[in-house]
């Protein structure tokens, strides 16, 4: 048995090359985009570990005392930092990697003031009496010593930040208050380590404004940390509130394959618990009552939730994308199983002349199939894990070993029936099993739709195995349709060319009618790859789109900032800033207003602004979206509403303004807010005319304007501002993990499938290459030309294409409509909406060309063969049969 199959296989061997180089392929997409997936995974998990504010992600907690511990013990922060560390150890993985060592800070309840110098600008100093033991390896002193604990009588020493101490008029060994003494002024060494979102004041100062009494400075003055054992002079009647947090370590979950549900489920079990802010007692010892066992808290599920709906939709996209070029392996092994015994046609039928019985054929074959299969398999897992370094799940060599076996299903499976090994009509076929499965899948497609329907917006984890399915069924669906309707135009082309005088036309609609593209997997392969080619595309740039509405929604403009108050002095400031085209200033009229329209009454925000507005938001992607009406002056009062609780129009009326006319309603106020409800009111229409100060300003920079230059302007004239760019949140978002690793995914299946494409279309033509030839010799005796032979060999396959490519074309758009309504895109996107389906033209384009161009590339090396058929060759071939 085996040198048999050693002399077929020396016979004929690239048809099993070509099987076994499909395996490969299908092994190597098997294992690559599930490491790739999990790559994605851990990359944006980290990304988002990242960005998280140290208040929102840290694990920290609280407890008060008096005392920490014993200055004669040596360092009293020990035992806090042991216990720290010992919460931290009882952790379990990957909790305990993620969260840092401990850090403290501690914060006298009871601040200080004083009135400073009046050239100064300020009418009042407050600062905050700190502790942070950490302190003089975070930080460099500039000038004087760190503080330390003096005599009972002494003032307490005190370090304080260079910004505080210039904008104070401070300097080293001046006595702001009796008590305090500078004796040190430091600079953060880090100004962007995280641990200064628990102790803003060590890097920063802030500015609070009181319209009738000017500017008041607030910092941060901080103590000798052993003052934390206890204060000798008993000067300080108040508990200093102690602060330990836990940083978040982001590079821990970095390529590990990290599972967010459990890391999840880890955090909460440690905030459901509480902890000793200090070493356990020793024996029976009991626990002091200042140093009560604490609680935990952070935010970080929150966003853990978020990944963990992010990754549902990203594993559902990716299950997707990767049915295409499964489906066409699929389809290419089953082809190549045929082209295995069509090859050895001849030598099937002396074998079972011979006496072999149709069971040992099909051992035979699949045996040969199980030998070409298995190592090719285990191949592309080989290939597969060099390429994407991520950990390897158990179940990946179990796969391989069933991909591997592939082949030899599909060998015995075709040599159930040897006399199929031929040319084969695809829709003439009217068997009622046929009809059966037919029904079936559209049963099935329109089940799996209906629930994917009914269930949008349903959590869980993992992929969504109806988003997955349903594609799927609806692609299986599009190819009936293909292999049903195909025939109809062809039937119509045939007659007329029939009445006609041309012989390559009705003898290529002919034949196309008889065999499109040689069976029915090349249809197959066809649609499915065309269909979930399109759908990734169409997918990608929704996506895309998204993103830059989602940041020209969050921004408003060009550049947005926020922070301290602003008048329209500043205002004008701003438009004099070279590359400004146009400033407004958003208001908070009322914070919590009746808007009563019709029979509906809803508690909104009110917010003013003039017409400049909708000036800004004319650079945005879309244009603005304030009707000009709202800035007219009227009775009723024109507003614009938003939000879902308020009715989109009609008149009412507003607290504080009276009758209105709602002339718009937005789901958003582009860079103000996203609240269920809210008003926007022209300012000039609002009847308090002592306006407060506003709190946004919303930039719009001219065309080419440099917005780098533009922002370090807006940061000088407002140091304390916070100042976002579009430009530069674009950027941020379309270089994430998410959009950057579905974009490579998608590229290389998209690739993948073209090739299998291609070669499921040549290995199809090769399966009716003898008749061709055969045909073709006896047409060039009776005169037809090399040209016309090649028009004839493109009508075979170039009708079925086209409409295989048009209809998988209009299916992946249809499909990816579907998946947009039933599928939560706002975690890909970072908007509060949902993104519409937007048809990229580089995109979807770019890949129904590139779907053409691989068909169109098949379709003519095939004609350009069967225009090189040798006549005399294929005439001799057929007296010999």
């Amino acid at each position: 048995m085996i040198a048999l199959l050693v002399r077929q296989f020396r016979a004929s061997p690239w048809p099993t090359i070509l099987l076994a180089f499909t395996v490969a392929v299908l092994s190597l997409i098997a294992t690559i985009i599930p490491r790739m997936s999990t790559q994605l995974d851990d990359r944006q998990l980290a990304s988002s570990l990242r960005d998280v504010s140290a208040v929102k992600g840290d694990v920290s907690g609280t407890w008060t005392t008096y005392s920490i511990g014993h200055l004669a013990d040596g360092d009293p922060w020990q035992g806090p930092r042991e216990a720290a560390e010992t919460t931290r150890l009882a952790q379990p993985e990957p909790l305990r990697s993620l969260l840092r060592p401990g850090q403290f800070l501690g914060v006298q309840p009871v601040r200080t003031e004083w009135i400073p110098p009046t050239e100064t600008g300020y009418y009042r100093v407050e600062a905050n009496l700190l502790i942070d033991p950490d302190l003089p390896d975070r930080a460099t002193l500039v000038e004087g010593a760190w503080p330390e604990i003096g005599s009972d009588s002494a003032p307490f020493q005190v370090a304080m930040l260079t910004t505080f101490a210039e904008k104070a008029d401070l300097k080293v060994g001046d006595r702001p208050t009796p008590n305090l003494q500078i004796t040190g002024i430091f600079t953060a060494n880090d100004p962007d380590d995280t641990r200064w979102g628990h102790n803003p004041y060590g890097v920063s100062i802030g500015e609070e404004v009181e319209p009738a009494l000017g500017t008041k400075l607030v910092g941060g003055l901080f103590m000798a940390p052993a003052i934390a054992a206890g204060d000798p002079s008993m000067r300080l009647q108040d508990p200093f509130r102690y602060d330990v947090y836990f940083g978040l370590n982001a590079d821990a979950v970095a390529a590990r394959g990290t599972d967010i549900a459990e890391l999840s489920a880890q955090l909460t079990g440690m905030l459901a618990k509480r902890w000793s802010p200090v070493p356990a007692p020793a024996g029976d010892e009991p626990v002091g009552a200042d140093n009560n066992p604490m609680a935990f808290h952070s935010e970080l599920n929150s966003l853990l939730e978020r990944q963990l709906a992010q990754q549902r939709t990203t594993h559902t996209l990716i299950a997707v994308s990767a049915i295409g070029p499964i489906g066409v392996g699929i389809a290419l092994v089953t082809l190549c199983a045929q082209l295995v015994l069509y090859r050895r046609k001849t030598a099937i039928t002396l074998l079972s002349a011979r006496g072999m019985s149709p069971a040992q054929l099909r051992g035979l074959v699949a045996i040969e199939g199980a030998v070409a299969g298995v190592p090719a398999a285990v191949l592309g897992q080989l290939v597969g894990q060099a390429l994407v370094d991520s950990p390897t799940h158990w179940w990946s060599w179990p796969l391989t070993l069933t991909i591997g076996l592939v082949p030899a299903a599909a060998l015995a499976w075709v040599a159930r029936d040897t006399s199929h090994l031929g040319r084969r009509e695809v829709a003439s076929s009217s068997s009622r099993w046929r009809m059966v499965a037919e029904i079936l899948i559209a049963l099935a497609a329109g089940g799996a739709t209906w629930r994917l329907l009914t269930t949008r917006g349903a959590q869980g984890l993992g992929t969504d195995l109806l988003g997955a399915a349903a594609p799927v069924l609806l692609t299986l669906l599009a190819c009936l349709l293909v292999l049903r309707v195909y025939p109809v135009p062809l039937r119509l082309l045939v007659h007329a060319f029939k009445r006609g005088r041309g012989f390559t036309g009705f003898m290529g609609s002919a034949r196309a009618l008889r065999e499109p593209a040689g069976g029915v997997a090349p249809v197959v392969t066809i649609v499915l790859g065309t269909t979930i080619a399109v759908t990734a595309a169409s997918l990608l740039g929704t996506i895309a789109a998204g993103t830059e509405r989602a940041v020209w929604n969050d921004n408003g403009s060009s550049v947005h900032v926020s922070g301290p108050r602003m008048t329209e002095e500043t205002a004008e400031q701003l438009r004099a800033i070279d590359g400004v085209d146009a400033v407004a200033l958003v208001r908070l009229g009322s914070d919590n207003s009746a808007l009563r329209i019709g029979d509906k009454e809803v508690r909104a925000r009110v917010w003013l602004s003039d017409a400049n507005l909708a000036e800004t938001y004319l650079a945005s992607r879309d244009g603005s979206p304030l009707p000009s009406a709202v800035f007219e002056k009227g009775s009723p009062v024109p507003v614009v509403v938003g939000g879902s609780l308020i009715p989109g129009g009609g008149k009412g009326t507003l607290q504080g303004l009276g009758d209105v006319a709602v002339v718009g309603h937005l789901e958003l106020l582009p860079g103000v807010t996203s609240a269920d409800a809210w008003v926007l009111v022209s300012t000039d229409n609002w009847p308090d005319k002592n306006l407060s100060s506003a709190k946004t300003a919303i930039i719009s920079a001219a065309p080419g304007a440099d917005l780098e230059a533009v922002t370090a302007a807006v940061k000088e004239l407002i140091p304390l501002a916070h100042v976002t760019t579009t430009e530069t949140q674009l950027q941020a978002l379309r270089g994430s993990p998410t959009v950057d690793g579905l974009s490579r995914i998608f590229i290389l299946l998209t690739l993948i499938t073209g090739v299998l494409m291609v070669l499921a279309i040549f290995t199809a033509q090769i399966m009716t290459a003898n008749d061709r030839r055969s045909a073709a010799a006896v047409l060039r005796t009776l005169g037809l030309r090399p040209g016309q032979l090649r028009a004839l060999t493109a009508w075979e396959l170039g009708p079925v294409v086209l409409v295989a490519l048009i209809l998988g074309a209009l299916v992946g758009i249809g499909i990816a409509a579907l998946m947009l309504a039933t599928v939560d895109f706002k975690a890909l996107t970072g908007g509060a909406f949902t993104p519409s389906l937007y048809l990229d033209p580089r995109w979807v384009g770019g890949v129904c060309l590139a779907l053409l161009a691989a068909t169109t590339l098949a379709v003519g090396f095939s004609a350009w063969l069967a225009g090189r058929t040798n006549i005399a060759h294929e005439l001799r071939l057929g007296e010999e049969r």
